[in-house]
């Protein structure tokens, strides 16, 4: 923790220059390890000031993971679940609940199997 205190006594160049350029010094004009509380019904209040800089409203989804005793918010990106690799569409997302995926490629392999065969 840094203290300095200003006082007309002594005019400390070094206090003075610093305390001039202290804001512009902080990195998006937040204290590292900021501090909120949580309430009773366990929210956190975000500071309006972090709200407007990460594009937040009412309703905006946030991402929580916790590790290691910690843990970290940060604005939900929801990324699409399709994306072109060269010519090909590939699915990044998850698959739902309970699909069974080795399931499915059997399925298809022996659909197209029978095609195949009922073929002339």
């Amino acid at each position: 923790m840094l203290i300095i205190r200003h006082s007309d006594e002594g005019n400390n160049a070094f206090a003075t220059n610093f305390l001039k350029l202290l804001p512009s010094k902080l990195a998006f004009g937040i204290l590292p390890g900021m501090t909120v509380k949580i309430d009773p019904a366990g929210r956190v209040i975000l500071p309006k000031r972090v709200r407007e800089r990460l594009g937040l409203r009412a309703g905006a989804e946030i991402e929580l993971t916790e590790a290691g005793g910690e843990l970290r918010l940060r604005p939900f990106q929801q990324r699409p679940s399709l994306v072109r690799e060269g010519p090909w569409l590939v699915h990044t997302g998850r698959p739902a609940p309970g699909f069974d995926s080795a399931g499915a490629v059997d399925q298809d392999r022996e659909e197209r199997m029978a095609h195949v065969l009922a073929q002339p």
